[in-house]
């Protein structure tokens, strides 16, 4: 977690450094002396097992470390992670959000077939091309994302095993 808050931290850095100039004076930073605020967007509740492992466990390990995490948007936030599943309603959150200089995080683990049950082309090329940073899953999907859709930055966060808390139901014999 640590690890992928820093990605964030440097590659946001290292954006503004080149695109900015004089990034500190464009866009609002958090201080390095507090933990950033972050907001997510998930693609659905904890029985959607890429929502289960990729943003609520996130959330409640940050939350563990005393960052501020929400599963929501409010203004004032410094990071904005809206995993995959996309509409016009959370293009309209995401980009007023990048404007007011949050950063736009796009967490994407589904590529082709899969990844059209949640976004459309259209709405995946406007959020790549907002995205202060997109995150995926493996390096092969990182690749794709380069070739097919020209995108950088791409970090790599690897699922981590999934496993449900809820306990399941009895099997039934038939």
């Amino acid at each position: 977690i640590r690890r992928f808050v820093a990605r964030i931290s440097d590659t946001r850095l290292q954006g503004f450094a080149r695109d900015h100039g004089d990034w500190a004076a464009s866009r609002r930073w958090f201080s390095r002396k507090r933990p950033p605020r972050i907001g997510f967007l998930a693609a659905g509740d904890e029985l959607t097992a890429s929502s289960r492992m990729r943003v609520h466990a996130v959330a409640r390990a940050l939350a563990e470390q005393d960052v501020p995490t929400q599963l929501d948007y409010t203004p004032g936030l410094d990071v904005l992670i809206v995993q995959k599943r996309l509409s016009d309603e959370r293009l309209a959150i995401a980009q007023p959000a990048k404007a007011d200089g949050c950063l736009l995080v796009y967490d994407v683990d589904d590529l082709g077939e899969a990844l059209w049950y949640w976004t459309t082309p259209s709405l995946l090329e406007q959020i790549l091309s907002n995205a202060d940073l997109v995150v995926t899953a493996t390096e092969e999907q990182r690749e794709q994302l380069r070739v097919l859709h020209n995108t950088e930055p791409i970090a790599v966060v690897p699922c981590p095993i999934d496993y449900l808390r809820i306990a399941p139901g009895p099997a039934q014999v038939r």
